[in-house]
């Protein structure tokens, strides 16, 4: 990102503005909004100088306006109905939230809250769950809504019932305030909205970061790498356990890494895999990005390759069959129905771009040479 106090890197669809260009109702809107900006006196902003100043000079500078920072605003909150009730009803008795809370060790309970506009997928909840329940950590997990689906889930596996010694899990609104400033909170997983940014910054709690959309991209940045207080989401050290147990330890940034994106036609990943390792007998290690039918087709082979100490792995992306039509599980060419359904997977492969760009920032090793078929 130009222009900013620190270096700042984000993929493309992270920097792109929310809805900007969409449409031509929200490019108008958007347009307006920054004509009404340039006609005001200045901007109000909810942080504070001493936590951003360089930012805070630099966003005056760009703007050429005077920046009042009155932040932060949650800060004005005082009594204990205030703490509790900001902007909506709590899903959850306070005094009972409190009870909870007050049974834990100082610093022992990781809180979960993903914002109000948190659209995850049921598997992602259920990861999450699954994580939370892996973890032998005390959690207290606030979720918007739930699918029916994934309520099915709760209920069949029993998870409530799982967890119900040591987890709290409540759909709708949180405490937020009130939970963070208790002493019994010890990690804070957020989406990166600014609000609860700032709410866990001003708590003194580290933070594990999910972003979404929007800006929260660049609050994570701000998070990990400028104010050092939070850690990504995602796989990074445990991705490193598993690479050392086969072999393929964590290695020097000089080494090469190789990501393949080969096409997903069994003409096309055999001689992909079979040069994934010829890489690796040569010490590389290499990425091989397909599909999970694909990935699983080739497992015995990539199993092998492990065996034999080469440093090859499969990086799964989940093609969008619903949206461009067709039926699920047809991730190869030679599953299709017919050959009249070849540009719908051609379409579908386009649309991997993003989402691909997306998973290469959670390699353990960034890629040294990316090789895509075309």
């Amino acid at each position: 990102m130009p222009g900013l106090p620190d270096q700042i890197e984000v993929t493309k669809p992270q920097a792109s503005t929310w809805g900007k260009g969409d449409s031509k109702e929200t490019t108008e809107m958007f347009d307006r909004l920054l004509e009404a900006e340039k006609t005001s006196s200045g901007i109000v902003v909810n942080s504070f100088e001493e936590l951003e100043p360089k930012y805070v000079e630099a966003f005056a500078r760009a703007k050429d306006k005077v920046v009042w920072c009155i932040g932060p605003v949650s800060l004005s909150n005082k009594s204990f109905e205030d703490l509790s009730e900001r902007g909506n009803k709590p899903a959850i008795n306070k005094d009972d939230c409190l009870k909870w809370l007050d049974s834990r060790e100082q610093g022992s309970v990781v809180y979960v809250c993903l914002g109000s506009l948190w659209y995850g997928s049921t598997e992602q909840a259920i990861e999450l769950g699954l994580g939370l329940e892996s973890s032998n950590k005390p959690f207290i997990w606030f979720i918007r809504q739930t699918s029916d689906e994934f309520e099915r889930w709760l209920l069949e596996e029993g998870y409530e019932e799982r967890i119900k010694d040591r987890g709290l899990m409540v759909r709708g609104w949180a405490p937020q305030i009130l939970i963070l400033s208790h002493e019994a909170i010890g990690g804070f997983i957020t989406h990166c909205g600014w609000n609860s940014t700032l709410e866990g910054i001003c708590a003194g709690i580290p933070m594990v970061t999910w972003p979404h959309f929007a800006d929260q991209f660049l609050n994570e940045r701000f998070i990990v790498d400028v104010l050092k207080i939070g850690v990504k989401i995602g796989i990074l050290s445990r991705c490193t356990e598993q690479t050392s147990e086969n072999s393929m330890a964590s290695p020097h940034h000089t080494d090469l890494h190789f990501v393949l994106f080969p096409l997903m036609a069994q003409g096309h990943l055999i001689p992909m895999v079979d040069m994934a390792r010829i890489l690796a007998q040569r010490g590389a290690i290499v990425t091989i990005v397909t599909s999970p039918v694909n990935a699983k087709r080739f497992k015995p082979v990539i199993d092998r390759a492990i065996e034999a100490k080469l440093q090859i792995q499969f990086l799964e992306l989940p093609l969008p069959l619903d949206e461009v039509g067709l039926p699920e599980g047809c991730e190869n060419f030679d599953l299709l129905p017919s050959h009249a359904h070849a540009l719908n997977m051609y379409s579908a492969m386009s649309m991997l771009e993003n989402p691909a760009e997306i998973l290469l920032k959670t390699l353990c090793t960034p890629p040294s040479c990316i090789i895509s078929e075309s």
